[in-house]
């Protein structure tokens, strides 16, 4: 791209901004400088060349454990105001499921079923109120969690059906 050179001979801020963006456009720059009397001046300021993008290592790394860690897509495209089904969550409601089908359970017990590494660590935190201990090292669901359970019932199925638990309703679909 050519421009005239500008008043500020590129040292303001809107001029990087504009700068930046003709690099990350992959675009060379040149101005150009007229004076009366003599022909124009042409300097290449930069050439056109592949745009390096900074890496985000962090962020993608957070962002594909996630996806990784969730066993299916539960939430509604376009909703708001919804909670979000995540990893996090999706753990503690199958934490949740099997506390409600089988009564109060150790950790232990739980990671058996295939509630996952960090079992101990979500019924302890109870970010979600749903779990109440009974004795040490034993958990019951709470009637917060047993109300999430009960409102969420086709969710409960599916999640339970993940780990090869069978439910009433899909004892009833067999039949």
């Amino acid at each position: 791209m050519a421009f005239p050179k500008p008043a500020i001979d590129g040292r303001g801020r809107h001029w990087r901004g504009v700068q930046r963006l003709i690099r990350q456009l992959e675009l060379g720059l040149i101005l150009v400088e007229f004076e009366k009397g003599s022909a124009p001046r042409v300097r290449v300021v930069f050439h056109p060349l592949p745009y390096r993008r900074r890496k985000r290592s962090q962020a993608r790394r957070a962002v594909i454990q996630e996806i990784a860690a969730r066993s299916g897509d539960y939430n509604r495209a376009g909703s708001h105001g919804a909670k979000l089904m995540t990893a996090y969550r999706e753990n503690a409601f199958l934490i949740a499921c099997c506390l409600d089908r089988f009564g109060p359970l150790e950790p232990r017990q739980l990671r058996a079923m295939g509630a996952g590494a960090k079992t101990l660590s979500i019924l302890y935190d109870n970010v979600y109120g749903w779990f109440e201990r009974v004795d040490r090292g034993v958990y019951e669901l709470s009637a917060q969690g047993r109300a999430e359970v009960r409102a969420l019932s086709e969710l409960t199925e599916r999640v339970l059906a993940r780990i090869g638990i069978k439910t009433a309703e899909s004892d009833k679909r067999t039949l």
